[in-house]
């Protein structure tokens, strides 16, 4: 493929038309999806010390707990479902931005199917580093590096998507070189 002013203007069409179509999968996917990442976190939460569990409410907000070595939880903190929206909203991203990469439908597929598996495992490990940089936090309230991370993944939704995207497709974009 060449990047040319045809390929960028049908990319920026498709994009704005599935863009929507992809809010409102989000809108209405999003706990499901939730409950998804939190099932794969947890384990690694629990395989770390202190071990931490998160349990999701009926709202899309978390609870975590701190995991005692006799089996307590003690409560740790919570989070709103609005400040979790951020989080996970280039799942809403992601998926339009691979589709409408200018590709034949199959690569598009292809690019769909590895970006979501990305997209998935970076969100469980954002998840997983969310919670940890609290602990962190909690633990020496001026260390820099948590502070600076749990920031990072607090922008994640808005930021990782256009990575991840790029990240996928970029051999599509470069002009490919003959031999």
């Amino acid at each position: 493929m060449r990047l040319d002013r045809r390929s960028v203007g049908r990319f920026a069409v498709h994009f704005l038309l599935l863009f929507p179509v992809f809010a409102f999968v989000y809108y209405h996917a999003l706990l499901p999806y939730q409950q998804l990442v939190v099932g794969l976190a947890n384990p690694l939460l629990a395989w770390l010390s202190p071990g931490i569990a998160i349990e999701l409410d009926l709202k899309g907000g978390w609870h975590t707990f701190l995991l005692g070595t006799d089996g307590s939880r003690a409560p740790f903190y919570s989070m709103r479902p609005a400040a979790l929206n951020l989080i996970y909203l280039n799942l809403a991203l992601l998926p339009p931005l691979l589709l409408a990469t200018p590709v034949p439908l199959q690569a598009r597929l292809r690019l769909l199917a590895w970006g979501v598996l990305l997209l998935v495992a970076c969100h469980v490990l954002a998840v997983v580093g969310l919670v940890r940089t609290y602990h962190c936090l909690q633990v020496d309230p001026e260390s820099f590096l948590c502070g600076w991370i749990r920031g990072t993944l607090k922008v994640s939704g808005q930021l990782f998507a256009v990575m991840q995207w790029a990240l996928v497709t970029w051999r599509h974009w470069l002009p490919q070189t003959r031999r």
